[in-house]
């Protein structure tokens, strides 16, 4: 047991509150693979935020432009937004 006052910290075991379980890593970056389990998304904001700007639904040209927005939270949906698609395309060839 440490002493109080101690410089230890226990904030490496939660991210924002939300216990990580143990799962293995990733070689390259060291990140869990289950990374997605253990974020908090509001799913279809960027879709609906695409719809709006007058796209059919999350294309390139939406992404690009979500990207190059003002607001930090849309930049952040944009991102990975382009993150899932390539995930996507990842997951398409290996079925194949």
């Amino acid at each position: 047991m440490m002493a109080r006052g101690s410089s230890f910290s226990r904030s490496h075991l939660r991210t924002n509150g939300v216990k990580r379980t143990t799962t293995t890593t990733s070689k390259k970056s060291g990140k869990p693979k289950k990374w997605i389990k253990a974020a908090h998304l509001k799913k279809g904001t960027f879709t609906k935020y695409c719809v709006a700007k007058g796209y059919g639904g999350v294309t390139k040209k939406c992404i690009a432009e979500g990207k190059k927005s003002s607001d930090p939270k849309t930049r952040k949906r944009a991102v990975l937004a382009q993150t899932f698609k390539k995930m996507a395309r990842k997951n398409e060839k290996k079925r194949k």
